[in-house]
């Protein structure tokens, strides 16, 4: 299970709209343009939006692979600044559950995992869930809801 189609779509959108406002930011100095400063501001202010949008928006590319008594979860931030790559390997009989969370009214989605270990229950950190279609984030959800104690 993956979301490449989909992630590949955002990093589309997001670069290219990106691009986009900087390359108008640009050209509105270079360019021997009269063009009011407000447009220069609400410019400015999109580029640093999309960037912090696209960066801390929950956009990850993300794999899960299952075996006999393991899963895997392989994932990325789609942020090309600053990308790492991580993976979780979780056996099935200590996975315990799961939350999916919504930030800034619904825009975001987060999944969270949770283990448990001889000392309780652990917390993974959050993964993105927001560059996944509705579809599929609920064939996520529901192989975890098969896993899950």
């Amino acid at each position: 299970m993956n979301n490449k189609k989909t992630s590949s779509r955002y990093i589309q959108l997001f670069a290219g709209s990106w691009l986009i406002a900087l390359t108008l930011f640009v050209l509105s100095f270079v360019l021997k343009v009269d063009v009011l400063p407000i447009y220069q501001y609400i410019l400015g202010f999109a580029i640093l939006g999309i960037a912090v949008v696209f960066g801390s928006g929950g956009f990850y590319y993300i794999e899960i692979e299952s075996e006999k008594d393991v899963f895997r979860i392989k994932y990325f931030n789609l942020m090309p600044v600053g990308r790492e790559f991580n993976a979780m390997e979780i056996p099935l009989g200590r996975f315990h559950k799961y939350e999916v969370k919504s930030k800034f009214w619904g825009m975001f989605h987060y999944l969270y995992l949770f283990e448990e270990t001889g000392r309780g229950l652990a917390k993974y950190p959050a993964i993105g869930f927001t560059a996944l279609r509705k579809d599929e984030r609920s064939i996520i959800i529901e192989f975890l809801d098969k896993i899950s104690r």
